[in-house]
């Protein structure tokens, strides 16, 4: 089983391919032998989300030159804007471009296992004005600071 290179940061896509070998996808195998997760350790497979999409770590959010999360972080794709909203309002201040959680756009395309773009190391592609819940074809990647 890899390890990682012991340098404090999660190398690697919070949306890996698991086939790929990087720091994120060992993450959750990591979690899987520890026995913390359920699932079977050698797919290496990020965790669904009841929601359609998936759970990843990565380190840090946003463009590097300005990184709006830094550190370690969590994220989870294909969020509507309802449950992302209520997310927000439960475990941080509410509004998706602020404090410890933010909400990316994935401009109404799913997000899935091995996504060509981030959505999270884009800048300000969070919507300032608030969570589009009108519309539940807004879909949105969270990611929270651990």
């Amino acid at each position: 089983m890899p390890n990682g290179d012991r340098n404090g940061a999660i190398g690697g896509e919070f949306c890996a391919d698991p086939a790929v070998a990087a720091e994120s996808v060992y993450f959750w195998r990591h979690l899987r032998l520890a026995g913390l997760l359920g699932g079977d350790a050698n797919l290496g497979e990020q965790p669904a989300n009841a929601i359609g999409g998936i759970f990843g770590a990565q380190t840090g959010s946003g463009a590097s030159a300005a990184p709006e999360l830094s550190g370690p972080v969590v994220c989870a794709s294909n969020v509507n804007g309802k449950i992302a909203a209520a997310l927000d309002a439960q475990f941080d201040d509410g509004k998706p471009g602020s404090g410890t959680m933010r909400a990316y756009s994935q401009n109404r395309i799913s997000q899935a296992r091995g996504c060509g773009s981030n959505p999270t190391r884009a800048a300000a592609v969070q919507n300032s004005a608030g969570y589009n819940a009108v519309d539940d074809g807004e879909l949105y990647t969270l990611c929270k600071t651990l």
